[in-house]
Order: C-alpha cells, then sequence, then structure tokens
C-alpha cells in the first residue's frame, strides 16, 4: 500500500454553498463539506468507491465529504480561517483516498476530507443547503394506485378499546431501522 501522502488529491475548483469549520459533527461524530464538483471528479470518486456521489435536481453533481476530525479551512495564503463563510465560493479540496484491513480480513476503502482551501467568492449565489429530495412527485408522496393497500392507514379502532388484547404476529415483517455506518476508520 503506499504512503498516506501518495494517497491524497486535490479536487480544484470545486464550488462550496457556505462552510462552518466551527461545525458540530453530525450523530455519526463526522464533519462535513458539501462539495459540487464535475464529472471528472465524481468518475474518479466512483472508480474508487462507487456510489458516494449524487446528482440534484438541477444536474449539479454533490459529494458529501467528511472526516471524524473538523474539516479545516483556509485562505489562498494559507492562513486558517475560523469564521464560517456565508456565501458561495470556488474552493480546493484535499481528500485522502485510502482504505484499511478490518478484522474479518475484509479491505475498506475509505475517502477523507483534509481540508478545504478557499480560492474565490462567486457572486449573485447564494448560500443553500442541500437536502437530498426522495419525495418529489405524487407517485413519490401518495404511491400510485396499483400499490397494495397494506401500507395504507386504517382509521379502525384498536383491538384494546374493542376489548381483545393486542399480541404480536409471528408473522410480522417489521424489521429495526439501523442507521447506516460511516465508512471512515477514524
Amino acid at each position: 500500500m503506499a504512503s498516506k501522502k501518495e494517497n491524497k488529491r486535490v479536487f480544484s475548483n470545486v464550488t462550496i454553498y457556505g462552510f462552518d469549520p466551527n461545525q458540530e459533527p453530525n450523530k455519526f461524530g463526522q464533519f462535513q463539506a458539501t462539495l459540487y464538483i464535475s464529472q471528472e471528479q465524481k468518475e474518479f470518486i466512483d472508480s474508487f468507491i462507487y456510489g458516494k456521489c449524487e446528482t440534484n435536481r438541477d444536474g449539479e453533481i454533490i459529494y458529501n465529504a467528511r472526516s471524524k476530525q473538523k474539516i479545516p479551512l483556509f485562505d489562498a495564503q494559507k492562513n486558517k480561517l475560523e469564521e464560517p463563510v456565508f456565501h458561495v465560493f470556488i474552493a480546493d479540496v484535499s481528500l485522502l483516498f485510502d482504505e484499511f484491513v478490518n478484522d474479518k480480513e475484509e479491505t475498506i476503502h475509505y475517502i477523507k476530507c483534509l481540508g478545504v482551501k478557499y480560492l474565490s467568492k462567486v457572486e449573485n449565489k447564494e448560500a443553500r443547503i442541500y437536502v437530498k429530495e426522495e419525495f418529489e412527485t405524487f407517485e413519490d408522496i401518495f404511491g400510485d394506485d396499483s400499490e397494495s393497500s397494506e401500507n395504507q392507514f386504517s382509521a379502525m379502532k384498536p383491538k384494546e378499546e374493542i376489548g381483545q388484547a393486542v399480541t404480536p404476529s409471528p408473522a410480522s415483517t417489521f424489521e429495526p431501522t439501523v442507521p447506516p455506518m460511516d465508512d471512515l476508520p477514524f
């Protein structure tokens, strides 16, 4: 395996719609920078770990760069910036493309955001927060008429009110939802 310095890549001219280097970690303990990247950069990410990029409804390619450490923000003169940037800007972003072997002898690939270098402000664009739109159409929201009615909520009275005890069905298909785990080892 190559040294970590050899696994580092700098993505140039990435668009970022605001960034706070002092942000709190998400519920998985990760810090994040949402990057709007080029098709070529997406293909590079996909060649290492497929499926980490998304395309929004405007056709922009988005990669959520993550790290378990705070992601530092620098200016073009190499000075560390402590204040959040509330406008759209162009940046260079340093990413570590690496791997490790877990205790099951599986090779795990991961990408870690090492830092963001602020280059220039983008005029006439407002900062925004990227939210994945999963429910955009009527069919996404309500389903179509051909779907079965098993997901339909009925206004029937619960069995307790009728005088019957409620017991779990052995044929229940309920499975608890497990949050997706990150792919970073640290």
